[in-house]
This record gives structure tokens, sequence and C-alpha cells, in this order.
């Protein structure tokens, strides 16, 4: 997490047991309020190990004991998406319903359950369309093309924001983790259509980022690129392809838009729960 400590006070924890790294909790401290890392996509209590319901309970109350005795108002908690691990994310959440606290709310999350998943037949039409087309698919260490052609004149060109992570941050973060995070692209003539993400962890894929250009949209790329590493994966044993939240400004919460493209894409909907506890 170095590479944006500048952006948040860290007010992470580790737990112990005679010595052993049994835990950590990363977290950030605001206004009193400490949050599972606004830096992280993903948080909650980490373990090294399965733990019991008891044991949860016992390493919770040695964290709320914790932030308590620094004065800390509440303590809001994002969990692991359920698909991450099922028997903890059960037993996680029982945890914290013991502990009072309350749901807030729900993030969703779009995943591709490799073992069963269906790709609506339009897009199935369209990647048949363009399989003789000559795209280049290829993985890639240099993060450049991709950020400054097409992700974020993409970005900026429709919802004028730049990515999450810098140029310089991303590249530093795969050079940190080269077997773990990784670059495809899709051109056709050596010119960039469409790129695609990947963090990379166990049986799990994360695509962070997908974009096109104008020029790829038109050739459905984004799309041919996607179905080409679901089953990419699909075939080397993963388990699922997390493409992450449709969460959105909209008042319904959702980008109806993005949600359909990535149910379309075989996804079918996670929850992510966001636990408020008073302190």
């Amino acid at each position: 997490m170095d590479y944006h400590s500048d952006r948040f006070q860290d007010h992470s924890l580790l737990i112990f047991k005679d010595k052993i790294l049994e835990a950590v909790f990363p977290a950030n401290l605001l206004d009193q309020r400490v949050y599972s890392h606004q830096g992280l996509t993903f948080g909650g209590l980490i373990c090294n190990r399965p733990m019991s319901l008891d044991n949860l309970n016992t390493i919770m109350k040695l964290v709320i004991h914790y932030y308590k005795s620094n004065k800390i108002k509440s303590l809001y908690i994002k969990l692991i998406p359920n698909f991450f691990d099922e028997s903890f994310f059960r037993k996680f959440e029982k945890s914290l319903q013991y502990l009072t606290a309350e749901n807030r709310y729900n993030d969703r999350t779009m995943v591709v359950d490799l073992e069963s998943y269906m790709i609506h037949k339009s897009k199935l039409k369209r990647f048949r369309r363009y399989a003789d087309y000559g795209f280049e698919i290829f993985k890639t260490t240099d993060f450049e093309p991709f950020w400054n052609t097409v992700l974020i004149p993409r970005l900026q060109s429709k919802h004028g924001v730049l990515p999450v992570h810098s140029l310089t941050e991303i590249q530093l973060l795969a050079d940190q983790f080269p077997n773990n995070i990784f670059q495809y692209g899709i051109a056709k003539d050596g010119q960039w259509l469409a790129g695609i993400t990947l963090f990379v962890h166990d049986r799990i894929v994360k695509s962070q980022y997908g974009a096109t250009t104008e020029a790829g949209e038109a050739v459905a790329a984004l799309d041919f690129l996607f179905i080409t590493l679901i089953r990419q994966y699909e075939s080397e044993g993963f388990r699922y392809f997390d493409m992450g939240s449709v969460r959105s400004d909209d008042p319904s919460g959702i980008n109806q838009g993005l949600w359909k493209q990535k149910q379309e894409l075989g996804c079918i909907e996670c929850v992510q729960p966001h636990y408020e506890l008073q302190l």
C-alpha cells in the first residue's frame, strides 16, 4: 500500500498470537473514524488460516478495544466478497452481527463463475463475426501504451476522470508483483484498440481496468478480448473472473449500461457488504 501512503492516514493493525502473525486489518483514519482501507478494493479482516467463529469474535473484540482506546468514534468495515471464501465470509458476517455492527449497504460485484457461465448470444455472434478480422492479442509488461493511448483518453472523454492508479503507480505495482499483475492488449495493424489490466491471485482473476478506443468500440474489440481471456483462464483451471463493481451516482446506485455489458459477458452478481460499528 506504500504507493499511495501520502493519500491516507494509515491505521492498520497486525494481530499476533505467540509472536505469530494471525491476521491483518488494513485500515485508514479519517475524522476520528476508521475505515477498512479506502485505498483498497477489498478489506475487512484477512487471516492466514481458517478461523472458528469464536476466534474471529476474539480477534474483533481486540480490534475494537484497540480503536476505542484510541478514541475512535466508529469503525467502517467492508468485507472481501463472498466468492473469495464463502465459509470465512459467513463466519465473519456472523461475528460482525454478534458485535452489533449494522449493514449500511451492499456493493454489487460482477463475477464470471468459470465452472458455470453463459455468454449472451449477441456477444458470441459478434465474437464469431470478428474471429478472422486479424486482431492481435498480447500480454505486455509495458503499461504506457494502454494508459496513454486508450485508458486515460477514454476516461476523460466519457467521464471526465483519471484512472485511480497513475501510470507510475501501476508500473511500480506490476514491477513488485510480476506474477500477479498483467496488461493485455488487442490491436489491429499495430494500433491499440482495447486493453484489460488484470490482478491475478490463486484461482481468481480481477479485471482492474478495461477500456477501448472509438475505433475498437466499432469492432467490439473489448468484448472480444474479455471473451478470449475468460476462456483462457477457464482452460487454466481458474474459478472466478471478477469484473468489479457496477456502482454509480445514478439514483438506483447502479450503472445500468455497465451492469448489462458484464451480465451479457456471463457475470452473476455477488455482494460486498459494508458494515458500521459505533464505538
